[in-house]
């Protein structure tokens, strides 16, 4: 018996000598392209890491790898899959010659590529807002949506698609440049009984978000904001992200571009914020119980 197990043995070692693919083949190498070594970036590329069974290869837009197209051309096709993170990635891997499949990662925007997009937005849907808002705020009736325009026209479609999917009303609050928030609010204001933020080149201002919450409390509309520096301001509730779970996100999309399959559409994950002093202070009241993603926070 040990005579025809060395045989066994012998022509199996035979066998995969003279067919070397079915030896295991070496892991795909994802290569992440991160925008800038900021500590968002680097939150997002931690929970993509801790995800993937992957090896990962770090490159910075702001390192040495990164000074130039062609370097960043190197760094990008020595990986099966890149993953960008940030807009100044994407934009990146846009310019580079046969680029691998791409999963985008801290974007407002997913790109539009071979295969159709795939990653994980950082806008959290219209629809998603306003449905938590109401939940959480049972009073809630009309949602003010404040941008500009000039910058984004689209945003008068999607508050019409949000208030005819769900129980709001989602107002459009058109406002025209950097002056226009303060206009908003020249004699009684909107009619709202909620204001929300949403990133928009007009609303950037640290000034002009603070006076817009000041005067949101003042006629008792509730204002909502969409990161934590919001919640400090003032805000009654904020929508915050969570961007180690965005990396851990965009992980489980790297499987679908591995296998040439279109990736399903991802809402960011993320909590809501809320401040129970503003909240007091507009007369507004809480669900009970709220949904289990709000937390109180001071």
């Amino acid at each position: 018996m040990q005579g025809i197990g060395g045989i066994v043995c012998c022509l199996l070692a035979a066998w995969l000598l003279v067919c070397p693919h079915v030896r295991a083949q070496p892991p795909p190498v994802v290569t992440a392209l991160i925008s800038q070594e900021i500590r968002p970036y680097l939150l997002a590329v931690e929970g993509l890491e801790a995800s993937l069974p992957y090896p990962v290869r770090r490159v910075y837009l702001d390192g040495p790898q990164g000074r130039t197209l062609r370097a960043v051309e190197e760094a990008v096709r020595a990986g099966a899959v890149c993953v960008a993170v940030g807009p100044e990635s994407v934009r990146m891997v846009e310019q580079t010659a046969d680029p691998p499949p791409v999963v985008a990662v801290m974007v407002l925007d997913l790109p539009a590529g071979p295969g159709g997009s795939c990653g994980v937005s950082l806008r959290i849907p219209l629809e998603t807002q306003a449905g938590l808002l109401r939940e959480t705020f049972p009073g809630l009736r009309r949602l003010g949506v404040l941008f500009d325009p000039g910058s984004d026209p689209s945003w008068f479609d999607r508050c019409r698609a949000a208030s005819a999917a769900g129980p709001v009303e989602v107002v459009p609050l058109p406002v025209h440049g950097s002056r226009g928030p303060s206009r908003l609010f020249e004699g009684p204001g909107p009619d709202v009984d909620a204001l929300l933020f949403v990133p928009d080149p007009a609303v950037v201002s640290k000034t002009v978000i603070r006076y817009v919450i000041t005067q949101c409390v003042v006629r008792k509309i509730l204002p909502v904001g969409y990161n934590s520096f919001f919640h400090e301001a003032g805000a009654g509730a904020s929508f915050v992200l969570d961007y180690r779970r965005a990396g851990e996100a965009a992980a489980s999309l790297v499987d679908h571009r591995l296998r040439g399959r279109p990736c399903p559409p991802v809402t960011p994950p993320f909590r809501l914020w809320v401040k129970k002093k503003t909240v007091q202070a507009v007369g507004m009241e809480l669900g009970e119980p709220v949904p289990s993603c709000v937390e109180e926070r001071p």
